[in-house]
This record gives structure tokens, sequence and C-alpha cells, in this order.
């Protein structure tokens, strides 16, 4: 399987992630590269961003290759402001990976319908917070069978 294949299956999934789908947000954003969080701009929020990070080869042969990918991918959330503390951002960006893990449960995902996709595993989301802006970072691995 291309890498090109798996990236455009991977925007096309996220752009499905939407409140009329059933989701928690709708993206405002999304981007095919990774995002610095000086980059982002309020308005855009809620974004995400998607980047390969690794391509673990698998066996080949002359005519086959197979490449289990890893993304990275970043949620971006915005508040006006957290007045009493309450962790807004935090929450939204729960519920942004929430969003994530039920797009990849889906058997009918354009992921999970590439040739040869076995299964799509998904890391822990590791928060962070600045301000108004919060991200929250988590991987996803394809892997071949």
């Amino acid at each position: 399987m291309a890498l090109s294949d798996v990236q455009s299956a991977l925007y096309s999934d996220l752009q499905t992630i939407t409140t009329g789908n059933g989701y928690n947000y709708t993206y405002k954003t999304i981007y095919r590269v990774d995002k610095s969080i000086d980059k982002i701009q309020a308005n855009h929020c809620p974004a995400v961003s998607m980047s390969l990070l690794a391509a673990s080869p698998l066996d080949f042969d002359e005519a086959t290759i197979k490449i289990d990918p890893t993304y990275g991918i970043v949620f971006y959330a915005s508040i006006d402001q957290d007045t009493d503390e309450s962790g807004d951002l935090e929450i939204a960006l729960g519920k942004m990976y929430e969003d994530l893990l039920k797009l990849i449960n889906l058997q009918t995902s354009n992921l999970m319908k590439l040739d040869g996709v076995q299964r799509i595993e998904v890391t822990e989301m590791f928060p962070f917070t600045k301000g108004n802006l919060g991200w929250g970072f988590t991987t996803i691995r394809i892997i071949y069978s």
C-alpha cells in the first residue's frame, strides 16, 4: 500500500468527524502537516493535524512493498476563557480524542477499507494547554496483514 493512499484515507476519514455524523465536534481546519501551537489561530479551532512520523518496512519482494505507517495526530482547541478553572480545554481535547477513537473503531472507515489493513492502533493522548489554546498529541499506527 502506498503511503499516499494511507494519507488520503486518513484525511478523508478526519473530514467525516462532524457533529452531523454524531461526533462531539466538527473540525474547522484539517492540516496535512504538523503545526506548532504558535501557528494556530483560535478561529481555526477545533482543528486537527496529521503527519507521518514513521514508516516501518515489512517483508517485501520485487512486486510488493508493505509498510506499517505511524501518523502523529494533534488536536487543537480554544476557549474564550476558563475563569472558573473547570478544565474546559482539557475536556474539549478529551472529547476530540474520543471522536478519533470512535472513528477508528468504525469498520467502514476509509483506513479500514485499504487492502491488507489488519488493525489500527491509537495510543494514549497527551494534552497541553497555553492560555486559551490547548493541544493534544496521539499516534495512529496502521498494521497490515
